[in-house]
């Protein structure tokens, strides 16, 4: 048997950073709505930079499931890089940009100790 040649793949609308991003956008405008002590202005700072780092996270599982298929073949390759090692990549991306996002927004500015002078 010839191995299969991939000449490209089928992104989904599954494979979309957009299902990363609208959670994390619904958080940021629940925050505007009913903020207390922030700034709608951080808050969509905050929003931006995740969303930023959400986009990031999703071209690189693609890239990487592109790579994997192209060293290793759809049998082998596919289902290692897309199930395993890109759901691992999302989640721990998912992880890191909701933290940022919130101690972006939720953190106090720290106050510099006076110098006396």
């Amino acid at each position: 048997m010839s191995p299969t040649v991939v000449r490209g793949f089928t992104i989904s609308p599954e494979c979309t950073s957009a299902f990363l991003i609208a959670p994390l956008l619904a958080c940021a405008g629940g925050m505007a709505i009913f903020r207390r002590r922030v700034s709608t202005a951080r808050i969509y700072g905050a929003a931006l930079i995740s969303a930023a780092l959400l986009f990031a996270a999703n071209q690189t599982r693609v890239l990487m499931i592109a790579e994997f298929v192209r060293y290793w073949g759809v049998a082998d390759g596919y289902p290692l890089a897309h199930r395993v090692l890109g759901s691992l990549l999302i989640l721990a991306a998912l992880v890191f940009t909701y933290m940022t996002f919130f101690l972006l927004t939720c953190r106090r500015p720290r106050h510099l100790p006076d110098s006396g002078n």
